[in-house]
């Protein structure tokens, strides 16, 4: 044993220790597996999907999540918004509630799904500054 090193661990923690949760995501806390249960779509839910251009992203979130949870609480449509992409430029917006609900359409009188509600709220703020 005369030239070996005893190896140290020192400075280094245990796996068991470690940030990650084996898929690589840091930012993971406990709570989200019951979010994401919430966000459960069936064969019965009307659901649409939008893509948004990453730069105008930040109207549909708001600052702190406000306008996507204003949305959410306006329309009662589940809402969810794709991570980013690395060289895509476009962002999945998943829009979608149960068939059997409706929603009434600008006090028009017409009925849609509060998923068809938030599409149209979405794509209202999208398109809002180009206007």
């Amino acid at each position: 044993m005369g030239g070996q090193r005893e190896r140290s661990n020192y400075g280094k923690r245990p796996r068991s220790h470690s940030d990650y949760d084996g898929g690589g995501n840091k930012r993971r806390n406990v709570g989200d597996d019951r979010d994401r249960e919430q966000f459960v779509i069936t064969k019965d839910d009307t659901v649409f999907r939008y893509l948004c251009p990453a730069r105008k992203i930040g109207s549909v979130i708001g600052r702190g999540g406000e306008i996507v949870k204003q949305l959410r609480v306006e329309t009662k449509a589940k809402i969810r918004i794709s991570e980013t992409v690395p060289g895509c430029d476009e962002r999945i917006v998943t829009v979608y509630s149960s068939s059997d609900e409706t929603n009434n359409l600008d006090d028009g009188g017409k009925n849609v799904s509060p998923a068809e509600d938030a599409l149209f709220k979405i794509h209202d703020r999208v398109v809002a500054e180009d206007l």
